[in-house]
């Protein structure tokens, strides 16, 4: 199957308590929109000669930004003012040293911690000042040669969404998104019981690599669309530090759901993008799934990301154009449609880094660069 969406490695959850909120039917929908912003006035900064394979992820805490190189396993750091201070962190075993081959996921904690996560389900902390903490592997790794139960209620059959793994902490709690790709279990050959009864997050703890739990369902918007958008059907999800509010939104689907910290549903809104062309292609088989996923996933219009900045209450939606140079982003002010905005193709938002609004840094590979936008909201 594609690499796009094949889970190489199952990242084996231990058995913990069922959580079937699938309570969508509850939400109130509270949809506003007041355009008022018409365009973004970005800041360009170029990044040249970094010690950096410019693959990884990045993300804004204590005025800084950090990007974590997935290859080279290094932490470059950015001032406020996007000015790169350094890179700390190296390949190794000794106590300032990472024994990994590459970071396929990070979290900055609130206790000023970092997490970062190997390729097979093994996490690493370590302090702001990168000393070493601890290391674990999951305690399902070594359950999963004992499977019995395929069940989506079982924790066990769950992997890392790597194609596009979202980890986030909030008041002490982890949480990312999670997939199941079994013989038995998937969206492809179950797809209707997939979408249906699927766990599409999970929180772990963070002492101990223990999951506690599994949770969230696949929007109504799969089912009524036949249970076929499996090549549009990832998650983006984002989470308060403030409240613990939870923000999901799928890939196909207009809606933003708000979910409060124990995940009981606050409210719905959002529309669809400003030239969002909703004609998905619908693969019902394996066989049109692997024929067809990659073209479909390089000309489909989908929402890529999801951002929420406590600071103002914004939140940032982006979503691809396909083949177009440009991509959209759907500026949000609480519940209300603010903006709908052209931006550069792969543009999404990350934070607020001092002053102004940051997006990823986005590569250039035909260049050897690092290309970071900024902007300011009035």
């Amino acid at each position: 199957m594609n690499k796009i969406f094949v889970i190489f490695i199952f990242s084996l959850l231990i058995s913990c308590s069922d959580n079937s909120d699938s309570t969508y039917d509850s939400f109130q929908h509270n949809h506003q929109s007041d355009i008022t912003l018409l365009d973004l006035d970005l800041n360009k900064i170029e990044f040249t000669d970094l010690p950096s394979s410019y693959l990884g992820q990045a993300k804004i805490a204590n005025d800084t930004l950090y990007f974590v190189d997935q290859k080279f396993t290094r932490v470059l750091l950015f001032d406020d003012e996007l000015n790169y201070l350094g890179w700390e962190l190296e390949k190794g075993n000794g106590p300032n040293e990472i024994p990994i081959s590459e970071i396929n996921g990070f979290e900055k904690l609130s206790s000023g911690n970092f997490m970062f996560l190997g390729s097979t389900t093994d996490w690493h902390i370590f302090t702001s000042q990168f000393q070493k903490v601890n290391t674990y592997i999951m305690e399902n790794t070594r359950q999963r040669s004992n499977l019995r139960d395929i069940s989506p209620t079982n924790p066990v059959i769950y992997s890392f969404v790597y194609p596009k793994l979202i980890v986030r902490e909030s008041k002490n709690r982890l949480f990312f998104n999670i997939m199941v790709q079994h013989p038995e279990f998937n969206f492809i050959d179950t797809h209707n019981e997939y979408f249906e009864q699927s766990r599409v997050l999970s929180e772990m703890d963070i002492a101990t690599g223990k999951t506690t739990s599994i949770f969230g369902r696949f929007s109504p918007f799969y089912q009524k669309n036949g249970f076929t958008l499996n090549h549009v059907s990832l998650l983006n999800f984002d989470v308060s530090k403030v409240t613990g509010n939870f923000y999901l939104n799928f890939e196909a689907d207009p809606l933003i759901y708000q979910f409060d910290e124990n995940f009981k549903p606050i409210q719905s809104f959002g529309e669809i993008g400003k030239d969002m062309n909703p004609n998905y292609l619908k693969l019902e088989t394996i066989e049109d799934f692997q024929r067809a996923i990659d073209q479909e996933r390089l000309t489909e219009h989908y929402f890529t990301w999801l951002e929420y900045v406590e600071d103002g209450d914004w939140l940032f939606r982006s979503y691809s154009l396909g083949e177009s140079d440009e991509d959209g982003l759907q500026i949000y002010k609480g519940n209300t449609l603010v903006g709908d905005v052209k931006v550069p193709k792969g543009f999404r938002v990350i934070g607020k880094l001092g002053v102004s609004f940051v997006s990823h840094p986005i590569t250039d590979e035909l260049n050897d660069k690092m290309i970071i936008y900024k902007f300011k909201l009035n």
